[in-house]
């Protein structure tokens, strides 16, 4: 590892900036720290972006030793009248149900979702339930105690927050679960509890126990909507009556949006800072500052343009989010790690890194890569260059040997370090460089060279042309080309009804090259869409 990147930490109860980190080098001492605090590190970054570009650094640097995950926004814009998706509610009640309990990690967050108002830990703690077999457990009672935290009783589970009952099976797909669950009763006993596929709902491995999560941020019972009521009165202005919100949960059905009056279902809110463990440290990206005021001044905004609903009144700005004043008091009570990009007076550590120069690749000249090749020439460094994937890494490879760059391959960050090779090319999603003159170490990656941007994850689901969905049985025919949103294009060819475990459901099947079948769950339709070319001519996948 690079000798000249060491993390120099603050004192107890106080602060220190890190300063003239170029490129990558502040995820690459970050992953440092990971590997040495023993405590939550919370990296606060500007935006969802650039939290998703830290965490695949972080990740690569550390060779994947690092636990480093990532608090998920709803993906929604203040006030919007759509719920997030399960999948991000999922992933956000398993880290509130975890982060008190994690000893070593990294938590990486965007500033404007650490200024949300989320529910309390002990909403998480009390709704949250732990099911083992052997244990004794009436499955009407389960029924209840499922529907009170917002489970959705359907006729087959396929996403997050949904149950489904027949005789003694329970089949659950759980807040914060990669797998929906089936659980099966003898009596009153939980006699054995399996993992399945929501895809052919076959079983695939038998467990002693798990973990069910509340199905949203908030509760749905007796109390909850009582005191949600109470707070509304306190709270907005107007006859409740008139409000779809309020009548809403009042039925037991709220309306998509309610996420934007979440603190009325409580006595009192947190805030993620509450969650963490007592031995945390902060990291701060630069940038944070300006992207806490752009968010407030941006739900300011917002909030004008929706205040005067009189159907869906909504909530002050300063009950739904912290200031940025109220933040920096919420911040003040942790050690900081402050990260800046130049150097930085005061209690600071400068560390000797620098700025990549330009290495763009030029098509049409005849030495197409010739700033590389004389920044190579001027330095006697290891280089590493990176690519977005396999294919990608090959496409580069190729490209650096026309250019008369010949280049070895290895798969890790330790497997270059430990190497002598001056020149490699691995598989990692890196888009900024890395210059440590001191060690003599360079990276470069793709981005620098051919100007592609690397695709980073995206917790909202893929838009597709509305045009193209497939959203009745009635438009497909046999013999159809289809796209499968997976698998790709292959022929419809026809509806086909299958048992499995004892329940009965209707798949379509598809054809693929060579004979293959696909058989798709009725339930996932909107996997599947037309295909949009030449259908005498549709390649099977």
């Amino acid at each position: 590892m690079p000798n000249s990147l060491k993390p120099v930490y603050p004192a107890k109860d106080n602060n220190i900036h890190w300063g003239n980190l170029h490129g990558c080098s502040q995820d690459l001492l970050i992953a440092k720290a990971a590997m040495e605090f023993k405590g939550v590190i919370l990296f606060i970054t500007p935006d969802m972006n650039t939290a998703y570009q830290a965490q695949s650094n972080i990740e690569f640097f550390s060779d994947g030793k690092a636990n480093v995950k990532i608090f998920p926004d709803w993906e929604t814009l203040p006030y919007d009248m759509f719920s997030p998706l399960e999948d991000i509610i999922s992933e956000r009640l398993k880290l509130l149900y975890q982060l008190p309990r994690l000893q070593q990690a990294v938590l990486i967050i965007p500033a404007t979702t650490l200024m949300q108002r989320i529910a309390p830990a002990e909403f998480v703690e009390a709704n949250s339930l732990v099911l083992k077999t052997g244990d004794c457990l009436d499955i009407e009672l389960l029924r209840e105690q499922l529907q009170l935290s917002g489970y959705r009783n359907v006729s087959q589970v396929i996403e997050h927050g949904e149950y489904a009952t027949r005789g003694s099976l329970v089949d659950l797909f759980p807040m914060g679960s990669d797998t929906p669950y089936r659980i099966d009763f003898f009596d009153d006993e939980i006699d054995t509890i399996r993992s399945f596929s929501t895809e052919d709902q076959r079983t695939i491995e038998k467990l002693d126990s798990i973990e069910l999560l509340p199905a949203h941020e908030f509760s749905l019972d007796e109390k909850s909507i009582r005191l949600f009521r109470q707070n509304y009165r306190r709270s907005i202005s107007g006859e409740p009556t008139k409000s779809l919100v309020y009548q809403g949960v009042t039925n037991g059905n709220p309306l998509a949006g309610i996420e934007y009056y979440l603190p009325l279902f409580f006595e009192k809110t947190a805030v993620l800072l509450d969650y963490l463990p007592d031995k945390s440290m902060l990291f701060i990206s630069e940038e944070t500052d300006r992207a806490v005021d752009q968010h407030w001044a941006n739900i300011a905004d917002r909030y004008e343009q929706r205040r005067h609903d009189v159907e869906r009144p909504i909530l002050s700005p300063e009950v739904l989010w912290l200031s940025p004043n109220e933040l920096n008091q919420k911040l003040a009570a942790f050690r900081k790690v402050y990260l800046h990009r130049d150097e930085h007076d005061g209690i600071a550590q400068n560390y000797k890194t620098t700025a990549l120069p330009p290495l763009l690749i030029q098509p049409r000249s005849e030495h197409p890569l010739l700033l590389v090749q004389q920044f190579l020439a001027a330095h006697d460094s290891k280089v590493l260059f990176t690519a977005s994937s396999a294919g990608k890494r090959e496409n580069l490879l190729g490209i650096l040997k026309d250019n008369s760059i010949s280049c070895h391959t290895m798969e890790t960050w330790q497997d270059f370090n430990k190497n002598g090779q001056k020149r490699v090319v691995t598989v990692a999603p890196l888009h900024d460089g890395l210059w440590l003159e001191d060690d003599k170490l360079i990276v470069i990656p793709e981005t620098l060279i051919l100007g592609v941007q690397v695709e980073q994850q995206r917790r909202r689901k893929k838009t597709r042309d509305a045009d193209a969905i497939i959203r009745n049985l009635t438009d497909l025919s046999e013999g159809s080309p289809v796209v499968h949103e997976e698998h790709g294009v292959g022929r419809y060819l026809g509806m086909q009804t299958i048992t499995t475990d004892g329940m009965e459901a209707e798949y379509l099947m598809l054809e693929y090259a060579k004979g293959d079948k696909l058989y798709v769950p009725v339930a996932s339709l909107h996997l599947i869409s037309r295909y949009t070319g030449v259908t005498d001519a549709a390649p099977l996948h």
